[in-house]
């Protein structure tokens, strides 16, 4: 794709953890499977705007491009973190991958196949960033970690989300 890494929220679920019973470890796993699940269901509600088309955003002046605001260009939403959806391959390229689980770690990653991905998100010379799945994180936070947060009270295990 590209050498950006993206950090922050999104697209890396990840529990860290010390040595756990093989309980605490299955209620671990099958809480992050559907928290990987509803973490998708919120980037596809913050994907899914069609008010515009491209050929409209460009009618408008390109809102999001870096130089917009210094054009006069005013913004189409509030939050650059909400994306339009165009041909609809972002979102039907999207999955997750199988919960990757070393010693004390496990994590999920969740994948697109869209070649801009990483454009979108980083941004590019012209483009400002659209950290979308920031926005779907932050959105959905209570309801993604819910289900981790249920399996791991089935083994009496408690949990603590920092930041």
């Amino acid at each position: 794709m590209t050498d950006r890494t993206v950090k922050g929220p999104g697209y890396q679920l990840i529990i860290a953890t010390g040595s756990v019973s093989k309980k605490v470890e299955q209620a671990i796993l099958d809480g992050l499977a559907k928290a990987g699940d509803i973490y998708l269901e919120e980037v596809d509600k913050v994907t899914d705007l069609t008010d515009h088309d491209l050929n409209e955003l460009r009618k408008l002046g390109h809102p999001y491009a870096v130089e917009a605001e210094a054009r006069g260009v005013p913004p189409v939403h509030k939050d650059d973190r909400l994306l339009h959806e165009q041909s609809g391959y972002l979102k039907l390229s999207m999955g997750l991958n199988a919960i990757k689980q070393t010693a004390r770690r496990f994590s999920q990653v969740i994948t697109s196949r869209a070649p801009y991905l990483a454009w979108l998100i980083a941004g590019t010379q012209t483009m400002r960033p659209r950290r979308f799945h920031e926005r779907a994180y932050l959105r959905g936070r209570t309801k993604i970690w819910a289900p981790l947060k249920q399996a791991l009270k089935g083994v009496r295990h408690r949990i603590v989300l920092k930041g």
